[in-house]
């Protein structure tokens, strides 16, 4: 084999094994620091951590690389969350839900797949007073104890 082809070869296989690294994109392990499953109300702000690392090497993403977004139910429209970086790693939103119902948490890291993470759920209650809030527990057919 020439040289010339024997580089070309070369070149050839460094240019698909970057655009295979480039089509997998960055591993990376992300989780909320707090309860996801715990219910949040109507107009009472809160802040949110969360971690983020590189899967395998455990370096911490840096808060350049990463950004939140907010979503209304399934359907709504998203807006971006200021980020808040707290130590290396883990970083912080801050919101006041508006609405009761459910709310996706959806992050964006750079180098990871899009869709590659999963979006936290958060479900917001109505205030305690609300027609929303009684809605939401009540039982078709169930009858109230001071009945």
């Amino acid at each position: 084999m020439s040289p010339a082809a024997s580089s070309l070869a070369t070149g050839d296989f460094e240019s698909a094994a970057g655009s295979l690294r480039a089509r997998r994109g960055k591993t990376v392990a992300f989780a909320p620091l707090f309860d996801s499953y715990t219910m949040l109300k109507v107009n009472e702000s809160v802040e949110l951590r969360f971690r983020a690392r590189e899967a395998l090497s455990g370096i911490p993403i840096r808060p350049q690389d990463i950004s939140f977004s907010l979503r209304h139910a399934a359907n709504g429209r998203s807006r971006e969350l200021p980020v808040k970086a707290v130590r290396r790693g883990v970083f912080e939103i801050a919101f006041t839900p508006e609405w009761p119902g459910q709310y996706q948490v959806n992050v964006s890291i750079r180098g990871a797949l899009p869709g590659s993470i999963p979006a936290v759920q958060l479900g917001v209650l109505g205030l305690a007073n609300s027609p929303e809030s009684a809605a939401a527990f009540e039982t078709p057919g169930a009858r109230s104890r001071r009945a």
